[in-house]
């Protein structure tokens, strides 16, 4: 799960400022995040490349000026990614991480993010040993910055299970699942954020392709249903991030012999596709 750095802070600082040149900064900051909250990723692209350009000639205070700049960059690191840009969102990434270490703002929850989005891309590329690292860091930052339940711990727990899972270490993978999903579950209902329910739907989805494997049919299916009613309820019947989970659940009907209902998955997964092309 990709999260963003805290842009409300930059706009305010920036909005203090009255010079026509931040303004167009500011607005840049704003379109940008917007776009890549909509999954325009090609305009999110294009608005933080310019943020970053009007940076350098901004009448901002240099402090200002970093703490915007890394809101671009994460931002820009972002929106490549999901263009499946990954050696260009790999590199910026890496140019925001370095910034704020230079800057010294590594005790900062947003270096935190930031090495979260890292160990994302990373093991999009399937450099494996790195992202396990570079999110065990994230790890031990986020429990040292906010203690053990915190639903970013989650977060970070859930990205290093993940890995885990797509090496095929299922044994650690389950016992780094598990831990997230008690932290996601103690969370009040009145408190739980769509963020933390996504994180736990994932949880779920994954948890249940290990209990495939340990031929545990019925916990599996349970953790799907759960997974798929979050997903439905907080991001709608069509959303394509439906699939995944679907698709798994389709499997395990085939797998339980029950082919009827696997079909009616896999109908549901084709109109999801059409809808979402």
């Amino acid at each position: 799960m990709f999260k963003a750095v805290c842009l409300f802070v930059v706009l305010l600082a920036v909005g203090t400022h009255a010079f026509a040149q931040d303004e167009i900064l500011k607005s840049y900051l704003r379109g940008g995040m917007l776009a890549v909250n909509e999954g325009e990723y090609s305009k999110a692209e294009s608005l933080f490349k310019s943020a970053i350009a009007e940076i350098n000639k901004s009448s901002l205070t240099n402090d200002l000026k970093i703490s915007a700049m890394i809101v671009s960059l994460n931002g820009l690191g972002m929106a490549l990614s999901n263009q499946q840009k990954d050696a260009e969102a790999e590199a910026v990434t890496r140019k925001l991480i370095g910034l704020m270490e230079q800057t010294n703002r590594t005790d900062e929850s947003d270096y935190a993010t930031a090495l979260n989005n890292l160990g994302l891309m990373l093991s999009k590329e399937k450099k494996f040993d790195e992202a396990t690292e570079v999110h065990r860091k994230a790890l031990s930052l986020r429990e040292k910055q906010l203690g053990s339940t915190h639903p970013d711990v989650a977060v970070s727990l859930l990205n290093l299970g993940k890995v885990y899972f797509d090496e095929g270490r299922f044994v650690q993978a389950e016992a780094v699942l598990d831990r997230a999903v008690a932290i996601l579950t103690t969370i009040p209902v009145e408190s739980q954020s769509d963020e933390s329910m996504i994180a736990l739907a994932t949880c779920d989805m994954n948890l249940a392709s290990i209990k495939v494997g340990q031929k545990k049919f019925q916990e599996a299916e349970q953790l799907l249903l759960i997974a798929l009613m979050i997903r439905t309820k907080l991001q709608g019947a069509t959303h394509p991030d439906l699939v995944e989970p679907l698709r798994r659940y389709a499997l395990l009907l085939r797998q339980t012999n029950r082919p009827t209902d696997a079909a009616n998955m896999e109908a549901r997964i084709r109109l999801i596709q059409l809808q979402n092309p």
